[in-house]
């Protein structure tokens, strides 16, 4: 608290020290200051981070509802003794107004004595000396004239000389001028060895008149029974202070007279009915004072309370706050430790089972106790297999593709080939068929005109031979020739081959000499692909101009040629 120990602040009151608990607060809200000041975007930060800062701000919340509520507590706590020291000074200044009230009926029932209604002063001091005697509370009884002087001194001998001048004139004054009773402050007697008592006075009427002023001298020692039986606990001070700021009673007692402290002084000075403060006692305590104004008397009564007391209660529970806090940030720290361990933990593992998934292998299954990482573990361990299983198909694609590219590429080399197997055997008939076709528009030779269109028919059954292979793709495809096997005269063979060479021969004036076995020679083979062979073989010999020989013999079961 910023001022005095008490929550109401109406009537001021000295700066109070420091507490623990508004030390804390002041942290809390130059944390909050940071906190508002942060960015609003963050750097990434690691999950044990991230787990710290939600335990601590859980916990934050917690701590300031905690200051919250002890801050309530220790102002409910103060509120209770305020109004408690309050309740105090009405209880006491009650009974000191009735004491005062009680002399002021007596003497108003003095006042009204056949002796002092026929002027007899010493019947009335005879009556004087009995009523003084069953008053207790009373050192003395008086009766003064209009001005001041005394008329009548019970504690003194009759006919002792009295004081002509007043010693409390204001009162006497106030009582004569108001026509009602009066209640001075602490006075001495100086006749009765400076004794000190308050002075009570209630003005004697006659036809609206004041004739006399009787007074009833209270002793102090009253006041102080008063404030005794209050049985204060031991380093509380209370004390009852008349208009002028002298002390009437106090516990712990002092001397009756003394003044009050300089700071309660201060604070009763205004005219304040009520209030509190916080102060030095007499004996340099320091306390906390709550102070009430008699409406009546126009004293006060202050009650003070140590102010270890007060500040003891807010300490105590700022001690008592701030090893709540360290409990909670401890509390805070460990749980995010051990959320960290059961969350980061597998949480790193599934970040090197994903860099595992990336390279296509399957790392073993992350186990945890936390639902959702357990999800995450079994749906990466499902991608890692799935993403395995798909490898391995396309590895067995790729296979395939590569097989299939290889046959592709067979295929494609033996097409090649075998068109240009082809071409080359389809350009072999066309020569014999452009020399016949000469031959037959030069000869009207009928037996040559006959040997040439068979020799042309033989070639065109060889060419449309070759141009069925041609159509057949799938053959081309395997690269594969049919051979159509049958039992064929060599000399058919031989006769077919030099068909299709004599005109490369002739046009190279080459001479080819052919000589025949004597008797007729057969195998068992493809007549067309045989006659492309020995076709071939004398194609060769006509482009480089060497002369060409093929002899043809039997030997055992074997046509030998060459």
């Amino acid at each position: 608290m910023a001022r005095g120990a008490f929550p109401h602040g109406g009537h001021g009151g000295d700066q109070c020290k420091v507490t623990p608990l508004d030390s804390i607060r002041a942290d809390l809200s130059f944390v909050l200051r940071l906190l508002r000041q942060l960015p609003m975007r963050l750097l990434p930060m690691r999950l044990r981070t991230s787990l710290f800062l939600m335990a601590f701000g859980t916990a934050v919340p917690l701590i300031a509802f905690a200051l919250v509520a002890a801050n309530l507590v220790v102002k409910q706590e103060n509120e209770s003794l305020l109004n408690a020291a309050k309740a105090r000074n009405r209880a006491v200044m009650s009974a000191v107004d009735g004491e005062v009230r009680d002399a002021i009926h007596t003497l108003r029932a003095l006042s009204v004595t056949p002796g002092l209604d026929a002027d007899d002063l010493q019947a009335f001091y005879t009556l004087g000396k009995k009523v003084l005697a069953s008053q207790p509370s009373w050192n003395n009884l008086l009766v003064h004239d209009p001005q001041g002087r005394q008329l009548v001194n019970v504690s003194l001998p009759w006919g002792s000389t009295l004081l002509s001048n007043p010693i409390a004139p204001a009162s006497i004054a106030q009582a004569v001028s108001t026509g009602q009773p009066a209640v001075g402050n602490l006075t001495v007697a100086p006749l009765l060895q400076n004794r000190l008592g308050i002075p009570v006075r209630v003005p004697v009427m006659r036809d609206g008149k004041v004739v006399y002023v009787l007074t009833a001298v209270l002793e102090p020692a009253a006041f102080q029974e008063l404030l005794v039986a209050q049985e204060l606990p031991r380093e509380w001070v209370t004390g009852l202070v008349d208009g002028e700021g002298r002390l009437i009673a106090r516990v712990p007692p002092t001397n009756t007279g003394t003044l009050a402290s300089p700071d309660y002084l201060e604070k009763t000075r205004g005219g304040a009915r009520e209030g509190w403060y916080r102060g030095k006692t007499l004996e340099r305590a320091d306390t906390y004072t709550a102070f009430l104004r008699s409406d009546f008397t126009g004293w006060t009564i202050g009650y003070a309370l140590p102010a270890a007391i007060v500040t003891g209660v807010s300490d105590r529970v700022a001690w008592l706050m701030i090893a709540g806090v360290l409990l909670s940030l401890a509390s805070a720290a460990a749980i995010g430790l051990w959320l960290s361990r059961r969350i980061a933990k597998p949480m790193s593992e599934l970040a090197a089972a994903a860099v595992v998934l990336a390279s296509g292998s399957v790392s073993p299954k992350v186990q945890s106790s936390i639902r959702e990482i357990d999800l995450l573990s079994n749906a990466l361990d499902r991608s890692a297999r799935a993403i395995a299983e798909r490898d391995r198909n396309l590895h067995q694609s790729q296979e395939e593709l590569r097989k299939q590219a290889a046959e592709l590429r067979r295929a494609d080399t033996n097409r090649s080939q075998f068109l240009a197997l082809l071409a080359h055997e389809l350009r072999n008939p066309l020569a014999p068929l452009r020399t016949g076709v000469a031959i037959l528009s030069m000869q009207p030779d009928s037996k040559r005109a006959a040997d040439t269109r068979a020799m042309m028919e033989r070639q065109v059954a060889h060419m449309a031979r070759l141009i069925d292979d041609l159509i057949d793709v799938s053959r081309i495809d395997r690269g594969v020739l049919e051979l159509r096997r049958e039992v064929v005269a060599v000399d058919s063979v031989v006769r077919s081959a030099v068909e299709t060479a004599k005109p490369g021969l002739e046009a190279k004036q080459q001479q080819l000499v052919i000589r025949y076995a004597a008797e007729a020679l057969y195998f068992d083979g493809d007549s067309l692909r045989l006659s492309q062979v020995l076709a071939n073989l004398l194609t060769t010999p006509a482009s480089s101009r060497r002369q060409a020989d093929m002899s043809k013999w039997r030997q055992g079961w074997t046509a030998m040629m060459w």
